[in-house]
């Protein structure tokens, strides 16, 4: 039973988001950025216990699906947080995985979920950053937390031979979203879920590979 446990906690479960704003810049980073302007499109997990990736996506009246990925199509980005949370504590207790998360993921879907009113099932995901918890920024752990400059995905992936996204985040990205959300488009929001069940594969690859070779050289 104890070997069970000490498994279940080291488990990884990769999530990524998809966030948009009403807003173009901010300052001299996009609004999409920013925990408080941004909101959310889709979120997207992939763990190692249960290997088929989630991808939550706010499509009101769409129903769609996507091959190997459990696609939930949300009226709102209220439902769909609730979907998220609901979905966290009914499965096993992994450690979210997540890049660049403890300034954008993590802060994003608090302050997304407060607004709503909706209940957060997890208030511990930015513990300190310097112990073992329920959630691993890679990019801070990677870093050494501030010793090193933050690389982005893409490089990390090169030099692990990972494939990344054909649809890089930015101004494409965005533009999809927008499009999306004016008006249904069943391809457009298949595109979407596909690119972010990618990026969260990309992270959980990544996760793999820090928890096997670095994580003992981590700050304790």
């Amino acid at each position: 039973m104890a070997d069970k446990l000490a498994k279940q906690k080291s488990d990884m479960r990769a999530l990524y988001i998809h966030t948009w704003s009403t807003q173009a810049q901010l300052d001299d980073e996009p609004a999409w950025v920013n925990p408080f302007y941004a909101q959310i499109f889709g979120i997207y997990t992939i763990g190692e216990v249960n290997t088929q990736p989630t991808a939550l996506v706010a499509a009101p009246e769409q129903k769609l699906e996507l091959p190997g990925v459990n696609l939930v199509c949300c009226p709102t980005e209220a439902e769909m947080l609730k979907q998220f949370w609901t979905l966290y504590k009914s499965g096993p207790p992994e450690t979210l995985a997540t890049y660049n998360g403890r300034k954008y993921t993590i802060p994003c879907l608090y302050w997304r979920s407060a607004l709503h009113g909706v209940e957060i099932a997890n208030t511990d995901l930015l513990h300190d950053r310097y112990k073992p918890g329920p959630h691993v920024d890679l990019a801070d752990v990677l870093t050494y937390h501030g010793l090193l400059r933050i690389p982005t995905l893409a490089v990390l992936a090169a030099q692990l031979n990972i494939p990344m996204p054909s649809l890089a985040e930015g101004d494409t990205i965005q533009q999809m979203i927008n499009a999306s959300l004016a008006a249904p488009n069943p391809a457009m929001l298949q595109m979407l879920a596909k690119n972010g069940v990618e990026y969260a594969g990309v992270i959980a690859q990544i996760g793999a590979h820090w928890r096997r070779q670095l994580n003992k050289t981590a700050y304790r």
